[in-house]
C-alpha cells in the first residue's frame, strides 16, 4: 500500500490514518501470517469506510488492490504457519484412540480456517485458538504415520497368516487344534481389540478430512508442493484400505475352512 505523506497525513477524515501507522510499528514490522491476515482485514474494513466518505481515486485503486491480495494471505495460513506445518508433519506417532475430541477440535478448525475464503470473518482470538488445535493434535499427521504402520504390518501379518493357514489342516480334515487356538487368541486379542478400533478411527477421520483437504489442493493459490502432500496422502490411505482388505480376506478364509463363527469380521 503506497501513500504520499500528504495523502497520509489527509486521512484525518476516516479510520485508515491509524490503522497504517499500526503496520509501521516494531510489531506490525513483525507480523505472523495470521496477524498479517487480520491485520488485512482491518485494513480492508477501514478503507472501505474511506473510500465511501471520500472521493480519492488512489484509495480505490489501493482498496481493490488489497482484496485482490487478501487470497494470497490467506493461503499464508496453509504454507507459512508453524502450526499447520505441524499438522501435517509433525513426527508424533499414530492416533491416539483417547483424543477423539481433540481431533474433532482439529476438524473444526480446518472447516473454519477454510471458510475464511469464502468470505466468512473471525476474531483474531479466534484465528489463532484453530491453528493452536492444529498444532496440539496434528490430525493429518498421526493419521499419514497410522496408515503407513497399518498398511506394512498388515502386509507382513497378512503372509505369515496365509503360510500358517496352509498348515492348519482344516480343509482335509485333520485339523492342529492348538495352533487354530493359537490363531484365534491373534485374531481376538490383535486384530478386534487393537487393529479394527485404530482402523475405524482412521477411516471416520479420512472421510471427514478429505472433502476439506480436496478443496484446498483444488485452490487456484494451492502451491504444487501442498498439492502433491494431499494427493500422496490419500493414495497412502488407498494403499492401506488395500492391505486391510486381503487381511480380513485372509481370516475370513481361515474361518470359513475351519467352520468358525467368529462374527462380522470387517474393517
Amino acid at each position: 500500500m503506497t501513500l504520499s505523506f500528504r495523502e497520509f497525513y489527509g486521512l484525518d477524515g476516516c479510520s485508515l490514518k491509524p490503522v497504517i501507522a499500526k503496520r509501521n510499528t516494531s510489531l506490525g514490522k513483525t507480523f505472523s501470517p495470521s496477524q498479517q491476515l487480520m491485520y488485512e482485514y482491518e485494513l480492508l474494513d477501514a478503507l472501505s469506510f474511506c473510500v465511501q466518505a471520500t472521493a480519492d481515486q488512489n484509495l480505490r485503486t489501493i482498496f481493490k488492490e488489497k482484496q485482490d491480495q487478501l487470497p494470497l494471505h490467506w493461503m499464508n495460513l496453509f504454507t507459512q504457519t508453524d502450526e499447520f506445518r505441524a499438522f501435517i508433519s509433525a513426527p508424533r506417532g499414530t492416533l491416539n484412540t483417547d483424543n477423539i475430541a481433540g481431533y474433532q477440535q482439529t476438524i473444526i478448525a480446518l472447516r473454519a480456517l477454510l471458510e475464511l475464503d469464502g468470505g466468512q470473518t473471525m476474531q483474531p482470538s479466534q484465528l489463532e485458538t484453530h491453528l493452536k488445535a492444529l498444532n496440539t493434535y496434528p490430525l493429518i499427521s498421526q493419521m499419514d504415520y497410522t496408515q503407513i504402520f497399518l498398511s506394512q504390518s498388515l502386509l507382513i501379518t497378512s503372509q505369515w497368516l496365509q503360510k500358517e493357514r496352509n498348515s492348519l489342516g482344516c480343509e482335509t480334515g485333520l485339523v492342529r487344534r492348538q495352533k487354530l487356538e493359537f490363531l484365534q487368541n491373534i485374531f481376538n486379542r490383535y486384530f478386534v481389540e487393537h487393529v479394527q478400533p485404530v482402523g475405524s478411527q482412521l477411516n471416520h477421520y479420512f472421510y471427514s478430512l478429505q472433502p476439506l483437504l480436496n478443496t484446498l489442493a483444488k485452490h487456484p493459490l494451492a502451491p504444487q508442493s501442498l498439492q502433491q502432500f494431499i494427493f500422496e496422502f490419500s493414495q497412502r490411505f488407498d494403499t492401506y484400505q488395500q492391505a486391510m482388505k486381503a487381511h480380513i480376506e485372509v481370516w475370513q478364509t481361515i474361518y470359513r475352512d475351519c467352520a468358525l463363527t467368529p462374527g462380522q469380521i470387517t474393517g
